[in-house]
């Protein structure tokens, strides 16, 4: 039981993230695509594929996220 417990938190954890990620790269937020590390990639690939990037990265956290939890969902039937 203890093992389901964990493997839900991970998974919504992974989803929130996918979703905060995601979210604010539609948006375009300053001080999201203006950090450190997503400036990295504007400078490198532009601010449009940086935010592309971010949202595929979002919607594969997400799925990633939902694969765990179904997962656990499936296992513990």
């Amino acid at each position: 039981m203890e093992d389901a417990k964990t493997a839900v938190l991970i998974g919504s954890l992974f989803a929130l993230t996918g979703v905060f990620s995601a979210f604010c790269a539609m948006k375009d937020y300053e001080w999201f695509m203006g950090s450190r590390k997503a400036a990295f990639l504007v400078k490198i690939f532009g601010r449009k594929a940086a935010r592309m990037f971010y949202i595929v990265l979002g919607l594969l956290l997400v799925a990633a996220g939902c694969a765990i939890l179904l997962t656990t969902a499936v296992k513990m039937w």
